[in-house]
């Protein structure tokens, strides 16, 4: 529920805009546009999560924040602007080859700091077809050897996820199975965004014999206006964020408080992500047809006429594939199972019978 992510981006000269690419118009465009769409749906659903952005270029890593930052109103524009600012301008900003391990290195360092309540993940979005590293196996150190860069991976839990643009990288391939990450390699621009929109929610966490329940404190702040001009947050403001704590005044949540470290949020970004804890049920397959309990709409069965929607709208084949609840055996139509499962994170059926 608690993700910690770095989005680290290649930008070594394989970047640069081609006419021959598969992801029109350009690699940079196409990967500005879903990653910042991207990490405006992973505010929304991972709102006490935090997110940093890091390049690749030179055979060095360069980093673009320089640690992993809060999405907070204040730091989410930043976190836009820089990476509108690296992929706006590829002629300028890519360079070079990249190195997988130095990036990941760098990283590392960062999720380092980052509590043990909380889920590493990585998310290399990739270009190129090689990696300028020293030794990727087989010498001490290397990039797939236990004790080197992925032996490191695996003892900090950090997932690695990868996405190589052009074709598959078995180095990027071998870093995503071992840590329990995923590996794509994307075939269009649609391919692309249903990609990233997949690791919006949460991954279900690893249980092993030694896990154990660990309390992780919260703080719900006091919103406070004066009416003169205090400093809040290095700046002068006539409202802010009382700390329930110390009482010190922060500019905006969910952020941690600068004097005592408590972790502040509202209660709103805590039901945006509580509701991952305790997902809707899932549903199965259902081909005889029926009403949908969300919408009223009227499907044919497999084994019926060809038949159309109550609206009027035709499917193809003549019939729709629906779902069903496992739990309450309430019947969906596809549309409304997905809104059921990405919208309002409830089942209307179990709903009404009280079930949930």
């Amino acid at each position: 529920m608690i993700r910690s992510m770095y989005l680290l981006i290649d930008m070594s000269t394989s970047m640069l805009p081609s006419p021959s690419t598969h992801l029109p118009p350009s690699l940079p465009s196409t990967v500005l546009r879903s990653t910042m769409t991207f990490l405006k749906k992973f505010r929304e659903a991972n709102e006490i999560g935090r997110v940093g952005i890091a390049c690749l270029r030179g055979g060095e890593d360069s980093t673009g924040a320089e640690s992993v930052l809060s999405l907070t109103p204040s730091s989410h524009p930043s976190i836009l602007q820089t990476l509108h600012s690296l992929l706006s301008n590829p002629n300028s900003s890519c360079s070079g080859l990249p190195s997988l391990q130095k990036g990941l290195e760098v990283v590392l360092q960062s999720l380092s700091t980052v509590p043990r309540h909380s889920s590493r993940e990585i998310l290399i979005i990739y270009s190129s077809i090689t990696t300028s590293d020293e030794g990727i196996t087989g010498l001490p150190g290397g990039l797939l050897d236990n004790p080197g860069t992925l032996g490191r991976l695996i003892e900090a839990k950090a997932k690695v996820h990868v996405i190589c643009l052009n074709s598959e990288v078995r180095a990027a391939r071998v870093l995503a199975e071992r840590t329990g990450g995923t590996f794509h390699v994307p075939l269009n621009n649609a391919h692309l965004s249903s990609i990233l929109t997949s690791l919006v929610t949460p991954p279900p966490a690893a249980l092993t014999a030694v896990s154990t329940c660990q309390m992780v404190e919260y703080g719900f702040p006091q919103q406070i206006t004066n009416d003169v001009k205090t400093l809040v947050g290095g700046a002068y403001s006539l409202s802010g964020y009382s700390c329930p704590r110390c009482r010190h005044m922060s500019p905006s949540v969910p952020c941690a408080c600068e004097v005592c470290g408590l972790r502040l949020i509202l209660p709103t970004n805590l039901a945006k992500s509580y509701h991952h804890l305790f997902p809707p049920p899932n549903t199965e397959a259902w081909k005889e047809g029926g009403t949908c309990v969300s919408c009223g709409g009227k499907f044919k069965g497999q084994g019926e006429a060809a038949g159309k929607r109550k609206w009027g709208g035709k499917k193809k084949g003549g019939w729709e594939q629906m779902r069903k609840c496992k739990e309450c055996k309430s019947v969906f139509c596809t549309d409304c199972d997905n809104f059921r499962t990405t919208g309002i994170f409830n089942c209307v059926g179990c709903l009404n019978e009280g079930k949930t």
